[in-house]
């Protein structure tokens, strides 16, 4: 199994400097920079906030009724390929569906991260696992500043040209999913197939909680 692994392509980890953390636009340029010099191939990267910097988290309550759960489905195909498909499951509330995730990963606290990806794949079609979409609303502190993804203004995520008079003075083109952000559950071994962002956009993910995450 290790040989698996050393035949990937590892994204690039980066830690930034409270001083470079608190400048959104300066450091994505940055890496866009860093980016170019290593490969194209590299499309992905991990970016580990400073420890004096923090989301402040906000708690979702228990009786919070999550509408788009889905049950997913799994179809294997020939070479190797899988078709998913989503089928839609009566709401949840969060405190519900946050039971239904610990129970299913409990068998894989033990296991490695080799050995989670090999379950994964050995499950895939055999199990229906859930997860949820596009949630509108967001989990960061309102005081939070710097890299707030509640508060991406249009004039916040144009890197490469100034916002008009405008955009600074209105919240222009507040598109849920580009400027407002989505919420995603999912349980353990879920997943999100491969996909082209809308636009073909840059994207930014945040993990508030659960366990880490393989991309």
């Amino acid at each position: 199994m290790q040989s698996r692994v050393a035949s990937l392509i590892e994204a690039p980890v980066f830690k930034p400097s409270i001083g470079e953390f608190s400048n959104f636009k300066s450091y994505i340029k940055k890496l866009e920079v860093i980016e170019l010099k290593i490969s194209f191939a590299k499309v992905s990267v991990f970016i580990i906030p400073p420890p004096e910097w923090s989301a402040k988290s906000k708690t979702i309550d228990d009786e919070y009724v999550i509408k788009t759960v889905l049950e997913q489905k799994c179809k294997k195909l020939l070479k190797g390929g899988y078709e998913l498909s989503n089928e839609p499951m009566e709401n949840m509330t969060f405190k519900d569906y946050k039971i239904k995730a610990v129970e299913e990963g409990h068998h894989l606290k033990t296991k490695s991260i080799l050995e989670i990806e090999d379950t994964f794949w050995n499950t895939i079609c055999k199990t229906r696992k859930t997860y949820s979409f596009e949630n509108e609303f967001s989990l960061f502190g309102d005081d939070v500043v710097t890299w707030n993804l509640g508060r991406f203004t249009n004039a916040q995520s144009n890197i490469h040209a100034a916002p008009s008079q405008a955009e600074r003075n209105r919240n222009l083109y507040e598109m849920p999913g580009i400027q407002k952000p989505y919420i995603y559950f999912g349980t353990p071994l879920s997943m999100f197939a491969f996909h082209i962002e809308d636009g073909n956009l840059n994207s930014i993910n945040f993990l508030h909680d659960g366990e880490p995450k393989v991309w």
